[in-house]
């Protein structure tokens, strides 16, 4: 009964996961048809909303705060990038 259930479960679990990629990959779909300034200004607003996001909701354990912290340098980067792309040719 075990060997059957744990079979079930993998089914399941494996279910899920494909789910979740299918889920994941469409804002990249999204992404490839934007314009550049769309796709600038997208990726601006939400890493600035994430950045509430992370610093609002987040805990005062130290593995947080140094996560978070990582978190936030890598969404500035993006908003750092994003704000110098240069105008695409064209």
């Amino acid at each position: 009964m075990l060997k059957n259930g744990s079979d079930h479960y993998q089914k399941l679990r494996s279910k899920n996961h494909t789910k979740i990629l299918v889920k994941s990959k469409r804002p990249t779909a999204y992404v490839r048809d934007m314009s550049a300034g769309t796709n600038r200004w997208a990726n601006i607003i939400t890493s600035i909303i994430t950045i509430a996001f992370v610093v609002g909701g987040g805990v005062s354990y130290p593995h947080y705060i140094f996560i978070a912290t990582v978190e936030v340098v890598c969404l500035l980067l993006i908003i750092w990038n994003a704000w110098k792309w240069s105008k695409p040719e064209g």
